[in-house]
């Protein structure tokens, strides 16, 4: 594998580690080393699909900072995982997670899913639907047709366009909710919208409960 394609943070990865802790050990196992259990977690994230194949991990002294560790902990743990073949690095580029030669790459590991793989893989750990044809060309090809007006302005509208907004409201007050334009906001997406919502809502260094899984990386 080349490169890395995606990356983990240290919180991520962090928050990942510690929730391994809450399976029971077998009885009489003795504690591995801390480096060998970092190893060993990083290794089972990969083989289960919650840490993707080609993922850039985050350097030694930051991930130490998150798990309240040494660097020579981490350290020795990623050169256990490059030896076992479940890491690759390369100076400047970082380490990124990998799999030994010749072992199939967990499903759940590939993200998104090469197109070689489309035919013979099901992706059951994405709920994307294909996209809704012949409608979504239509809007498309509408929406070019009304590009030129906007084109001679500056385009930025953090609300939204104002068309838009008072589309929106319109339909809400034909469905029994008086709205405004002024009322509405678009975002540029579910991520967006989140990130509004918890400034107006959330005061910096609040504690908010979440479900998880959630949308990849709101959590951090």
């Amino acid at each position: 594998m080349a490169q890395w394609t995606s990356a983990v943070g240290a919180a991520q990865l962090a928050r990942l580690l510690t929730s391994q802790q809450d399976r029971p050990a077998g009885p009489g196992t003795r504690r591995p080393p801390a480096y060998r259990a970092l190893a060993d977690g990083v290794r089972l994230l990969v083989l289960e699909g919650r840490v993707p194949v080609a993922a850039r991990l985050p350097a030694e002294r930051e991930l130490a900072l998150a798990l309240s560790v040494s660097r020579t902990t981490v350290a020795a743990a990623y050169e256990a995982l490059r030896a076992e073949g479940f890491l690759e690095s390369r100076r400047g580029a970082g380490s990124w997670t990998s799999v030994p030669a010749g072992n199939p790459v967990p499903a759940r590991g590939l993200e998104p899913l090469p197109p070689e793989a489309l035919g013979s893989m099901i992706d059951l750990g994405c709920a994307a639907l294909p996209a809704p044809e012949p409608w979504l060309t239509r809007a498309v090809q509408g929406a070019l047709e009304e590009l030129p007006p906007y084109a001679h302005t500056h385009g930025d509208y953090p609300a939204g366009l104002p068309a838009l907004r008072a589309m929106i409201a319109e339909r809400y007050t034909r469905r029994g909710i008086p709205t405004m334009p002024e009322q509405i906001m678009v975002t540029t997406g579910a991520m967006g919208a989140i990130d509004a919502i918890c400034h107006l809502f959330g005061g910096r260094g609040e504690r908010i409960a979440v479900e998880s899984p959630s949308y990849a990386n709101i959590l951090q």
